[in-house]
């Protein structure tokens, strides 16, 4: 039996800026893809998200906050 917080979701991922804009992007994913795309930030210098129609490709050190919503 796969744990809820396993299960992927409908969200919307709200990313801040440093100058204080801000960017939303709709993705289904489990809550575990959070640890992924911030280790691969830290690693690469990329905050990298997708879903079925379109791709978002942001400089890590020019994000302030990452806030997911999950429906």
């Amino acid at each position: 039996m796969t744990d809820i917080q396993d299960r992927p979701r409908n969200s919307v991922v709200e990313i801040e800026y440093s100058d204080g804009s801000t960017d939303e992007f709709a993705i289904t994913a489990s809550p575990a893809i959070i640890k992924s795309l911030v280790m691969e930030a830290s690693k690469t210098g990329f905050f990298r998200l997708w879903n079925d129609k379109d791709g978002m490709l942001v400089r890590a050190d020019g994000i302030r906050s990452i806030f997911v919503r999950y429906e």
